[in-house]
């Protein structure tokens, strides 16, 4: 509802005994497990075949975009109404508070404000493509008989949690990625020379410590034979490197270690107006001259080299 910007009409009657406050209360706030669902009505029947032979319960409805209320009904007793923005100003109260103290406050101000903006659509992406369709070339599966996948290093260090889910996503992009453990390069064991890809991947490296990427980067800049092997890499025309974490400051670190290897440059970081990490949703469109775009927050970051 907050996210969605949208509204809730809440059905009680098949899930509530009666509309006394006592037991739409304990209904409501019960803690029983369960799962809520939103699907379109032509999927409704699909949607209960596949759960068969339970009998999933309708409990409500989203609003039109113009009705961004929470109402709560029995019968035909409207039990509870309230707008989206004054649930979402409560809901977001502490944080606020918090905020202006730990960061910005003009910031943390600006962020309140825009929950008030019903027609502000928050983050919103129009895909070029239908996630359903074979997005690769048809030369590539022509060529695939015959020709190997282009391999991809799915590169970890200690504590890195996110390596299935970097693996699958460039699997099902149509690359071979390759398991690699930092300890595997600085043995010699495994060169990015059969790589054209390098995957930097999320999770909370050395347990997540204060600078604990710095120590990711360390063992890359201090290793002579492992410094010079991500050089090379990044010295051919045809590599690219990706790093993408939930935690900034360890994913940012790990890469750099790799990126300022490109033509020998350091990387500028800049400070935001928050100055700090912020914990929102971002976005970036990667234009086919951009070289490097990097974003960062508490909870997702970027890097991409080409």
């Amino acid at each position: 509802m907050f996210a969605g910007r949208c509204g809730v009409d809440l059905m009680l009657d098949k899930i509530v005994t009666s509309g006394r406050p006592k037991d739409v209360v304990s209904t409501l706030f019960n803690e029983e497990l369960g799962a809520v669902f939103q699907i379109r009505k032509k999927d409704e029947s699909q949607f209960r075949g596949v759960f068969a032979p339970m009998t999933p319960i309708t409990i409500g409805s989203i609003s039109k975009a113009s009705k961004q209320e929470l109402s709560i009904y029995y019968g035909a007793d409207c039990l509870y109404r309230a707008s989206r923005k004054d649930l979402q100003q409560k809901w977001h109260h502490t944080s606020w508070a918090m905020q202006r103290l730990r960061d910005n406050p003009a910031c943390a101000d600006a962020e309140k404000e825009n929950i008030d903006d019903d027609k502000n659509p928050g983050l919103q992406y129009t895909l070029t493509f239908k996630p359903k369709d074979n997005v690769l070339p048809l030369t590539t599966s022509l060529t695939s008989q015959i020709m190997s996948k282009p391999r991809v290093a799915i590169l970890r260090e200690q504590g890195v949690n996110g390596q299935a889910e970097m693996a699958f996503a460039f699997s099902a992009a149509g690359f071979s990625p390759i398991d690699v453990h930092m300890t595997d390069i600085i043995s010699g064991r495994f060169s990015l020379a059969s790589c054209v890809g390098l995957a930097a991947c999320g999770g909370f490296s050395y347990g997540d410590v204060l600078g604990a990427g710095q120590g990711w980067s360390k063992s890359v800049l201090l290793h002579e034979a492992t410094r010079n092997d991500f050089k090379a890499f990044f010295e051919r025309k045809d590599t690219f490197a990706l790093g993408v974490c939930k935690d900034a400051n360890s994913s940012r670190d790990s890469v750099r270690s790799s990126l300022v290897l490109k033509a020998g440059r350091h990387l500028r970081e800049i400070r935001q107006n928050s100055t700090k990490h912020a914990c929102v949703w971002s976005k970036f469109r990667i234009h086919p001259t951009c070289h490097q775009v990097s974003s960062c927050t508490a909870w997702t970051t970027a890097t991409y080299l080409s």
